[in-house]
């Protein structure tokens, strides 16, 4: 017998067809951009018109902050223009505006019959002649931020699907819509649907938006990854597709040490939200997806960089951490109904992850009970449960507390042979931290997406169950959350591993998971992962701990010397910082460790320079050192190790002000203190 091996790609997809009441414009392709009154300092006026829309969008970059209106005039657009894939955002400045928008991007996945972009390719477009004030600070940390190779990486688009959401959230706003009960419009454009947490560049598209939203592109910034793989089903080879969106959240965005923790507000730092979409497509079609979340202890705590590899822990008071992580449970429990936080940090009493860990806790045990009912928490000390290569104890920690609470949380499901009597949702989510949320949190993120996808294999019986496992019980859960089969056996503690039975899936999830880990990292610390080398392996070698040694030492010349000016930069993109006309530039510390570093250096260079020497030199074993060899010795080797030390002890003194600081919000360093940062107030 002859089995197939692709899918009927003349059908809809199970993706398309649960996706199907979405309100989904056609393609409408490449916007038409025209500058006018071009000078040596660039265009004077933009027309750029949308391929749906009779409407031409007009800039003017001249007049100040920015001018934007509409008509109807097509004329001017009809010869020598150029394609743009959209509107980025917008700058205002004091002697006009600058517009960002992308000019090259590329295909990175597609979800149905929804095409996703990367953006690869950004222009600005200002009148530099016209340019007042501190216009060219601004412009500087603008086009840093929307600069594909610098923080403008890893930016995602779609013209017709929201990536902003899940499956999960679009499906149900389809749904609340077409019910009886209701009789709201569905939005007329995507930026329309684009959630604001996610929506990266929502302040900066703002004016655009208010002008004419049709012409306003929503962009998320995190991770879009894809993979095919052929898995057998039996009498055919199906195809199965899994997509990874990580969507980050513009919510206290920033740097890997100038933003910790949380805010009075309940946002933490780093919060990311991760979807693993699974579209299976052959003699079975359905789709599966599991969401999970990312985000810094919610408590007040900051680790404000002072040279030192590791800088000083400073946590708020009691109450105001209590108070924030209760915010921030709380508009989790609202959006996601359960959550089960996994706290990954260290509990050694005493030490920085201890004290992390302890006020986590306590916090956590104050929570009200409306909230607390819908939290659960689990702490794994990572380091001292895995060490450093002992990796296979993650696999206790999901068979002992994980896989009953993901039984429970469930997973959004649907079957396009049953219809919509087969949906069903995801009623909680996993949430995962260590201190950065980053190589730790990857690692066990990339785990239990394993395990969903090893979960449903098995309860579709595309993962067979070893014969010498325990008997198999009727699970009434899993009928109720799969509805799609009258009877369906599950193993209990069975072991059904997707790496022994679709090895290829197996390696190409594994690598679409640690290339999702390497961009939330060097978005937020500046490096790819540590630890990357065990996600895409499953094994810890030489070269991982090398490569490992070799990206903290960069994290750390960047958290020093560099993340000042990038946080300036997120601060002005995210609309955290405001800019208003006629606003000037802050005053920047100037501090810089190099002179210092230099002098340092040399001191031990001549000091070594001459130790060697001397060291070459014909010397009478019998006789003892010379006075002359003393001087000489305490001169060219001690005296210059000793001006070594001292410098190095004026660096580290001086450290909070030496380092590249953020100069546009050093409010929201240590929210909790009300004028300034403790260090501000102290150099007072």
């Amino acid at each position: 017998m002859t089995r197939s091996s692709v899918a009927d790609h003349s059908k809809p997809t199970a993706f398309d067809e649960l996706t199907k009441k979405l309100p989904v414009k056609p393609f409408p392709g490449l916007l038409k951009l025209r500058p006018l009154g071009i000078t040596s300092g660039g265009p004077n006026q933009l027309w750029i018109q949308h391929p749906t829309d009779t409407t031409t969008l007009i800039v003017d970059l001249t007049k100040p902050g920015g001018s934007f209106t509409t008509s109807k005039d097509q004329t001017i657009l009809t010869q020598r223009y150029t394609n743009v894939y959209g509107i980025l955002g917008s700058l205002p400045l004091t002697g006009g505006c600058a517009l960002a928008v992308v000019t090259e991007a590329e295909e990175v996945a597609a979800v149905g019959k929804h095409i996703v972009m990367k953006v690869t390719e950004v222009e600005i477009l200002v009148q530099r002649n016209g340019l007042l004030g501190d216009d060219a600070a601004f412009l500087k940390l603008f086009e840093q931020a929307t600069d594909p190779k610098r923080e403008g990486r890893n930016l995602y688009f779609s013209w017709t699907y929201d990536l902003t959401a899940s499956v999960q959230v679009q499906v149900g706003r389809a749904l609340k819509r077409t019910s009886a009960n209701t009789t709201a419009a569905a939005p007329q454009n995507l930026w329309e649907h684009a959630d604001p947490q996610y929506c990266w560049n929502k302040a900066m598209n703002k004016d655009i938006a208010a002008c004419i939203p049709e012409f306003a592109l929503p962009v998320i910034q995190g991770f879009v990854g894809q993979t095919r793989q052929a898995v057998d089903t039996g009498p055919t080879l199906a195809q199965a597709t899994v997509t990874l969106i990580a969507r980050r959240s513009t919510n206290r965005v920033g740097t890997r040490h100038w933003r910790r923790g949380a805010d009075s507000s309940g946002h933490v730092a780093n919060f990311v939200e991760s979807e693993q979409i699974l579209e299976i497509d052959g003699n079975v079609r359905c789709v599966h997806c599991v969401v999970q979340i990312r985000g810094s202890i919610p408590l007040l705590w900051s680790h404000v960089p002072n040279i030192k590899y590791k800088p000083k822990l400073e946590i708020g008071d009691e109450d105001d951490c209590s108070e924030a992580t209760e915010k921030h449970f709380q508009m989790l429990v609202n959006k996601y109904k359960g959550v089960v936080a996994i706290n990954l940090t260290g509990s050694k009493p005493g030490s920085s992850e201890g004290k992390l860990t302890k006020g986590f806790r306590q916090a956590m045990e104050l929570l009200p009970e409306d909230v607390a009912s819908g939290v659960h928490l689990i702490e794994f000390d990572f380091h001292k449960q895995c060490g450093a290569k002992n990796y296979h104890v993650l696999q206790n920690l999901w068979n002992e507390q994980l896989k009953e609470l993901y039984d429970a949380t469930g997973a959004l499901y649907y079957d396009a042979g049953v219809g919509a009597e087969s949906l069903a949702t995801q009623v909680g989510v996993f949430r995962t931290n260590c201190v950065d949320c980053l190589d730790r949190t990857n690692v066990v993120q990339s785990m239990i997406a394993e395990k969903a996808i090893e979960d449903i294999l098995q309860r579709m019986r595309l993962l067979r169950v070893q014969a010498n496992l325990p008997e198999l019980m009727p699970d009434l859960h899993i009928n109720a959350m799969y509805g799609c089969y009258n009877v369906v056996h599950h193993a209990h503690n069975a072991e059904a591993r997707l790496e022994d039975e679709h090895p290829k899936l197996y390696r190409k999830l594994r690598c679409l998971w640690a290339d999702h880990g390497d961009a939330i990292s060097t978005q937020y610390a500046g490096t790819g992962a540590l630890k990357s080398g065990f996600v895409r392996t499953g094994k810890r070698t030489l070269m991982g701990f090398a490569d490992d040694g070799y990206k903290s030492l960069k994290r750390y010349y960047l958290n020093n010397f560099a993340d000042g000016t990038k946080q300036d930069a997120l601060d002005l993109f995210s609309g955290r910082f405001r800019l208003v006309n006629g606003r000037r530039f802050p005053d920047k510390q100037k501090g810089s460790p190099t002179p210092l570093l230099l002098v340092a250096g040399a001191a031990v260079a001549y000091a070594v320079a001459r130790a060697c020497l001397a060291a070459r030199l014909p010397v009478d074993s019998l006789r003892l050192p010379s006075v002359e060899d003393l001087v000489f010795v305490a001169k060219h080797v001690l005296v210059p190790l000793g001006v070594a030390f001292a410098t190095l002890k004026v660096v580290a003194k001086r450290g909070k002000k030496l380092v590249d600081r953020p100069c546009l919000c050093p409010e929201d360093v240590q929210p909790w203190v009300d004028e300034a940062p403790a260090e501000a107030k102290k150099s007072k």
